[in-house]
């Protein structure tokens, strides 16, 4: 049985993920990527395989270590997160799996003259990395963030 314990104390069971396509329901899987050897897991055995996945692009790979909470037990765990997403959209691509990538216009860190983590340079740059996959770019929208900060940007 594979785990992934997470910080929270939640586990993800992939034995147990699997049961649910026993009863002919479709599965879809929705991720960020950071995690490409559960995904590998997931999609190497039929009775686990997802029916269609859908992963969350934030930001070139190269920031998403910005994304990270500051002293996240994520940052441990993920040694290189753009690594990771890149071997994750690649793992999805290969797959014969349906799939979509999607992305937020998300603006730069509240209070910050970093530039937004999404723009054209980043838009480029994400394009290369989906190629010919479906990829649905959504507009930010502030005001029901958990993060208030995000309210104001």
């Amino acid at each position: 049985m594979l785990q992934y314990k997470r910080n929270n104390g939640n586990c993800f069971n992939i034995k147990e993920y699997g049961k649910i396509k026993l009863f002919g329901l479709k599965v879809k899987i929705d991720t960020n990527g950071l995690l490409p050897d559960v995904l590998e897991s997931l999609l190497n055995t039929k009775d686990t395989a997802p029916d269609y996945i859908a992963m969350d692009l934030k930001t070139i790979p190269e920031r998403y270590i910005e994304l990270l909470p500051g002293k996240s037990n994520e940052k441990k765990i993920i040694d290189n997160p753009g690594k990771a997403i890149k071997h994750s959209i690649g793992i999805i691509q290969a797959s014969g799996i349906g799939h979509e990538f999607r992305s937020l216009t998300l603006p730069g860190p509240p209070n910050d003259k970093q530039p937004p983590y999404f723009n054209d340079q980043t838009r480029t740059e994400l394009e290369a990395l989906v190629g010919d996959s479906p990829w649905i770019i959504r507009p930010f929208v502030p005001g029901n963030c958990i993060d208030p900060e995000w309210n104001n940007v």
